[in-house]
Formats: C-alpha cells, structure tokens, sequence
C-alpha cells in the first residue's frame, strides 16, 4: 500500500493531532507499507500538523556507545538507533538534539531549545525532553511502534520511584555539543535490564483503553496511535502506584 504526505497529515488530524501541539513521536517507517518521499515524507507531515508554532521530538538512542570506552557521544555526528525517520529528522538544519550520551532526542519547532537544553542527567526524568513534553502538555505519537517504546513511561517511574527502578553511571562521557563544542560529564541510566528487571510497558495498552485516553487510526499500514502526554502519565503513575508489579510480568 503506498502512502502520501497528505495521508499522513490528514491521519494525524483525526485522532487529533492539531497547529501548535507539542508531539513526542515513536515511529517505524516500515509499519507504513511504501511511503512516497520516505522518511522526509512522515517528516514533514508532521511539521505541517503542527504548523509553524508547534514542535516536533523524537528519540534518538545511542546505546552502542556503551560497548567502548572511554564513552564518545557527538550530537551531531553520532548515529540514532530508533529508526529511519528519527536519523532523518537529526540531520534536518531546524533540529537540535539533547545531549544525554543514550537517551539523546531531537526536536524541531519554536520550543526544540527548551526541550533538549538540560537533558544532563537521567534518561526521563525532570530536565529531560520528554519530562518536558509530559510538563508541556503534549501528546505522544506511535507510527507503528508498540506501547512498549512508550518513553512517558520512564517519566512516571521517576515520579513514583517503584523499587524495582535502579540507574548506573555513564562516568566520564565524552559529549561533544551541536557546535563541536567537548564537555566531559557522567550521566545515568536505567539499569533494570542489567539486573534482569524486564518491563512490559505493552501491558498498559489495556488499562488506557479502559480509560478511553488512546484514539486509533490506520495511515496505510500503519497503526497509528495519539495519547496526551499529562494523561498517559497520570494514568501510568496510579498504576505504580497501586500495583508495580503490573509491568514486571507478560500479560497471558
């Protein structure tokens, strides 16, 4: 099935998405089936969704760094690992990109400086961009992506600090700035994988449903799905709250 920009657009509207939105998007290109113009194509969709007062920010992970040291992260040479349209998107001259050595995101839109400009600390917490979306008010895009991509997520987790949540030290990372500016400075991440911690934020799915906070559409192939960024937090906030163990284990 081939898709245009205009399907695009024209998806995002319906469930939702409209001028000046503050948008945090997950997105696999392949879930479209054939997009004409590529990723360039969903790109500028977006943009166009949002208009000129609205920003766009996606995740551009960097975890390969980790398998050398000392660590080297440049946010304007350093490749992102979260998709064809995110590594796009970083390369478009408007982008401005965090500088978290894992955790990176990219953002395009009058409010791009602020959401990236302090993302020093941890992956999701206060500071960084999608705590910022979350603050904003913003919504939460999935192009194809499962629920378990959902980084608003973290943002509850770090608000509700479940037991289980833990964090290692990137020590001494070498970060160099969109102006080739080097810094050297030591970050943290989560460290709930190293400890054998597996979270199925998939299981969510079904308690926002339940809260009517998701709206669906299909864009091609492509499941798309907006959740506003305050309510997927708060809902996800109860839920660590009452049971945190709801995410630790598959749903049958």
């Amino acid at each position: 099935m081939a898709v245009s920009k205009a399907d695009i657009r024209l998806g995002l509207q319906d469930i939702g998405v409209a001028p000046s939105d503050a948008l945090l998007v997950h997105s696999s290109l392949r879930s479209f089936g054939y997009v004409h113009g590529g990723a360039d194509a969903v790109i500028d969709a977006l943009r166009e969704a949002v208009g000129d007062q609205g920003t766009v920010l996606v995740p551009t992970l960097t975890f390969s760094i980790l398998k050398e040291e000392p660590y080297r992260f440049s946010a304007t040479q350093t490749r992102s690992t979260t998709g064809r349209i995110t590594e796009v998107f970083r390369h478009r001259p408007q982008a401005r990109r965090s500088l978290h050595p894992v955790s990176s995101a990219a953002a395009i839109g009058p409010k791009a400086t602020y959401l990236t400009a302090d993302h020093l600390d941890t992956p999701c917490g206060p500071g960084s961009p999608y705590y910022r979306i979350y603050e904003l008010g913003g919504k939460v895009v999935f192009f194809g992506a499962a629920l378990g991509s959902n980084s608003l997520f973290h943002c509850a987790e770090e608000i509700v600090s479940p037991s289980y949540l833990g964090y290692a030290r990137i020590e001494n990372a070498i970060v160099e700035d969109m102006r080739g500016r080097e810094t050297t400075f030591t970050a943290r991440r989560y460290d709930c994988f190293d400890r054998g911690v597996i979270r199925y934020l998939g299981n969510m799915e079904p308690v926002f449903n339940a809260r009517r906070i998701m709206r669906q559409t299909k864009i091609g192939e492509s499941r798309t799905i907006v959740i506003d960024a305050q309510e997927n937090v708060g809902v996800s906030c109860e839920v660590l709250r009452m049971d945190p163990d709801y995410i630790l284990k598959p749903l049958s």
